[in-house]
C-alpha cells in the first residue's frame, strides 16, 4: 500500500514539473521568474509574454494534459474488453469516424470550413464529432446483436477501413489548398485549442472518465472471461454499451480538437501495469492517467526542435516513443505475444 502511495506521489510531481516545462519551453525564451509573475502577479505589464504564456502556452498544455488522460483511459478499457493487449481507444473505428467526419468538412464542404486556425474552426470539431459518434451509433447497434466480442472488433476494423476509403476518394478531388489544411490536421497538434476550445474539451474528457470509473468493478471483472462476468452477474450488453460511449466521448473528443494522436492510448496502459505491478482497475487507471499525462507533456516539449524554427507534429513524437516502447514490451512480456 505505502509503496503505491510513492508511485502515485512521484508520478504526480512528474506531471507538475513537466507541465510546468512545458510552459516554460517555447521559441521565445521567458525566463521563470517572469512565468510565476504573469501567472500568479495581476499587476504584471509585459504584454508580449503575457500574452505567449497565457494565450497560447498555458492552453496548450492544458490540452496535453487531457489528452494524456484520455486516451490511456480509453485504451485501458478497450484492451480489458477484448482481452487483447494491442486493442486501442482506436479499434472500433472511431478515430476513422472523426477523421471521416473531419474530411468532410475539409474537403467535402470548404465553404462551411473555417481557415481560420486548422484544427479549432468549430465546423472541423463538429464534423469530427459528428463523425465518431455515427460510427459509435453503428457500433452501439451490432453491439446489441452480436454475442460475439471479437466479430464485433473485427466489424469495427472493417469500418474503420471504410471510412478510410471514403476519405481517399475525397482527398482525390479536393482541391491544393484543401487537402493541405486536412493534412495539416490529421498529422495531429496539441497548440491550436484555445480556452474556447478547452471548455468543450475537457467537460467530454470528465464525463467519459467518469463513465470509465463506473465501471471499473466490471472491468475487473471481465479480464476474466465474458463467461465467467455473466456467472458473477455482470449484465455484459450494458457494461459494453457503456465503454463504448465513454471510449467514444474519451478518444473522439481528442481527435476533434487535436486530430489523430497515435499509440498513446496503446502503449500507456502497459507502462501503467509494468509501473503498478496490479490488475486492479482502480489503480491502473490512476497510473495510467498520470503516465498518460507525463507522455503527452513531453511530447508535446518535444515538439519544438532545438536550433530550428520547424515544430513537429505531435502524433510523429508520440509514434517515435511509442512504437520502440511497444517492441520492448512485446520482448519484456512474453505473453503478449501470444
Amino acid at each position: 500500500m505505502q509503496n503505491r502511495v510513492n508511485i502515485y506521489l512521484s508520478l504526480s510531481a512528474l506531471v507538475i514539473l513537466f507541465f510546468l516545462l512545458d510552459i516554460l519551453t517555447g521559441e521565445i525564451n521567458i525566463p521563470a521568474k517572469e512565468i510565476y509573475h504573469i501567472l500568479f502577479s495581476q499587476s504584471y505589464n509585459k504584454s508580449e509574454w503575457t500574452a505567449i504564456i497565457l494565450q497560447y502556452r498555458l492552453p496548450k498544455a492544458l490540452t496535453a494534459v487531457l489528452a494524456g488522460i484520455a486516451l490511456p483511459a480509453a485504451g485501458l478499457q478497450m484492451q480489458t474488453l477484448f482481452r487483447n493487449p494491442l486493442a486501442g481507444p482506436y479499434v472500433l473505428g472511431i478515430s476513422q469516424g472523426a477523421t471521416l467526419g473531419a474530411a468532410i468538412a475539409v474537403l467535402g464542404l470548404p465553404s462551411v470550413f473555417s481557415l481560420n486556425g486548422i484544427g479549432s474552426g468549430l465546423p472541423l470539431v463538429l464534423s469530427a464529432w459528428a463523425g465518431s459518434f455515427i460510427m459509435l451509433l453503428l457500433i452501439m447497434i451490432l453491439s446489441l446483436r452480436l454475442k460475439n466480442i471479437y466479430t464485433l472488433l473485427i466489424i469495427g476494423l472493417l469500418l474503420g477501413y471504410a471510412s478510410s476509403a471514403i476519405i481517399d476518394v475525397l482527398q482525390l478531388y479536393s482541391s491544393e489548398t484543401m487537402l493541405k489544411s486536412f493534412v495539416i490536421w490529421s498529422m495531429g497538434s496539441i497548440s491550436n485549442t484555445g480556452y474556447g476550445s478547452l471548455a468543450i474539451l475537457a467537460p467530454s474528457v470528465i464525463a467519459g472518465l467518469l463513465l470509465c470509473w463506473l465501471m471499473i468493478k466490471p472491468l475487473n471483472i471481465l479480464q476474466m472471461g465474458e463467461t465467467y462476468a455473466v456467472t458473477a452477474g455482470v449484465a455484459i450488453t450494458q457494461t459494453r454499451l457503456i465503454i463504448f460511449l465513454s471510449v467514444s466521448m474519451l478518444a473522439a473528443s481528442v481527435t476533434a480538437f487535436c486530430g489523430p494522436i497515435g499509440f498513446t492510448g496503446l502503449v500507456v496502459p502497459h507502462i501503467g501495469r509494468l509501473i503498478i505491478k496490479s490488475a486492479d482497475h482502480r489503480h491502473l487507471l490512476f497510473v495510467s492517467i498520470l503516465t498518460g499525462t507525463i507522455m503527452m507533456l513531453v511530447s508535446d516539449m518535444a515538439t519544438n526542435l532545438p536550433l530550428t524554427h520547424a515544430v513537429l507534429p505531435v502524433n510523429t513524437v508520440t509514434s517515435l516513443f511509442g512504437i520502440p516502447v511497444l517492441i520492448w514490451i512485446l520482448f519484456k512480456k512474453p505473453g503478449i505475444q501470444q
